[in-house]
């Protein structure tokens, strides 16, 4: 459990206190700073039932125990969770969406797959639910790998209790695609790919690039550049 009953009682009060229609929550978890942030976004100066703030205290409980704990554990990285609020404080707990950043420590060196393919036996249990993969890498050496879900966490705990869920032919062609994304970018100081998942497969074609540039404005450091 992830959220103690004093924290959610205290999101509640201050609900109650300013009588907002919370209308989304995002979870955001840093197992490094060991700390979970959850915002609420809303409407102020609208008075709810009794009801809503019961339900939605009960949501919370549910989510945390149901998906939020057991992912966060799972994939054991940077993660954010979106989640719908309806009028009545039941949570959309069907459609959620998810970025989970799987960072790339610098000490990994040449060994990115050996480092990769464990954590990704993870993340290929979620497979269905992969929108997209973003790859970011500084000096040629990729660094984060985004991970964006749009997941029925009703489905989580069922998913985590089968042991014959890995994919392996998955794993390799995600190994594959990451490698030639760092080995394409070889010459780059930095950069950002995004890559469309269709059944799974990571489709290199689907690529979309960033560019950026940074200016500087304080010219004796130009000169000094």
């Amino acid at each position: 459990m992830l959220l103690d009953d004093f924290g959610i009682n205290q999101i509640v009060t201050d609900m109650q206190n300013k009588n907002l229609n919370i209308e989304k929550l995002l979870f955001k978890y840093n197992p490094d700073k060991k700390y979970v942030l959850v915002d609420g976004d809303g409407i102020p100066g609208v008075i709810q039932e009794s009801d809503f703030y019961e339900n939605f205290k009960e949501n919370l409980i549910y989510t945390d125990l149901s998906w939020l704990a057991p992912l966060c554990s799972t994939f054991s990285c940077n993660l954010e969770a979106k989640v719908s609020v309806e009028p009545d404080g039941s949570f959309r707990h069907d459609r959620v969406e998810m970025v989970a950043n799987l960072q790339v420590p610098k000490r990994v060196g040449d060994n990115l797959l050996g480092f990769l393919y464990p954590r990704f036996k993870n993340f290929v249990k979620f497979y269905p639910f992969i929108k997209s993969v973003e790859v970011r890498g500084y000096q040629s050496k990729v660094c984060n790998i985004f991970f964006n879900l749009e997941i029925d966490t009703q489905k989580v705990n069922k998913i985590l209790r089968a042991k014959d869920n890995i994919n392996r032919q998955l794993i390799e062609q995600w190994l594959y695609m990451i490698d030639k994304c760092e080995r394409d970018n070889a010459m780059s100081d930095r950069y950002s790919n995004t890559f469309l998942v269709l059944n799974g497969k990571i489709n290199y074609e689907s690529k979309t690039e960033l560019i950026s540039h940074y200016f500087i404005l304080d010219k004796s450091k130009r000169r000094e550049a």
